[in-house]
């Protein structure tokens, strides 16, 4: 079993969800002004901002990722476990055999990426903006060439790669 445990860089997510929870405090705030028309308005940018802090509270700092490549029964599989303080839980599952590509994660990737329609990306970084993140391609079970595979897209040192794309060469 090869695993890694990316170790995340907080301090852009804990600036993010600080400036979107001070803006809606002055926003609810600003709505208790009694000569303000419309107040509501205020208000419910006010919830918006509060609900996008908790999300992004929740998302980059109240969980992390694992990456592990294990051997089963069908032969060796990606797992990506979502960690958090009660526990981990298996959130992809993925065989090795199906890995079509290990790509580093650019912004001419990611605009490449994004015009294609039926492409869904899955998002397993513990960053917001990570420096180091890889997009992995895996084909579905009933995979042509035509077909869109499934992406991932993971935060791993340089080693990790390495074992990653040793999966690629044996295909």
């Amino acid at each position: 079993m090869n695993q890694y445990i990316p170790s995340p860089d907080t301090r852009r997510a804990r600036r993010i969800a600080t400036a979107l929870f001070v803006a809606s405090m002055l926003l609810f705030a600003v709505s208790g002004i009694r000569t303000l028309p419309y107040r509501s308005v205020p208000q419910l940018l006010s919830f918006a901002l509060l609900t996008a802090a908790i999300l992004v509270c929740v998302r980059y700092l109240f969980r992390g990722y694992c990456y592990r490549v294990t051997e089963s029964e069908d032969g060796p599989e990606l797992a990506v476990l979502e960690q958090s303080r009660k526990g981990s839980v298996v959130v992809c599952r993925l065989s090795m055999a199906a890995l079509l590509a290990v790509e580093p994660w650019t912004p001419e990737l990611a605009k490449q990426k994004r015009a294609q329609k039926n492409l869904k990306i899955y998002n397993y970084c513990v960053d917001i903006q990570p420096t180091n993140a890889y997009l992995l391609s895996f084909a579905d079970s009933t995979y042509s060439p035509s077909d869109t595979p499934i992406c991932l897209t993971i935060q791993c040192d340089d080693a990790f790669r390495t074992t990653l794309e040793s999966f690629l060469q044996n295909s």
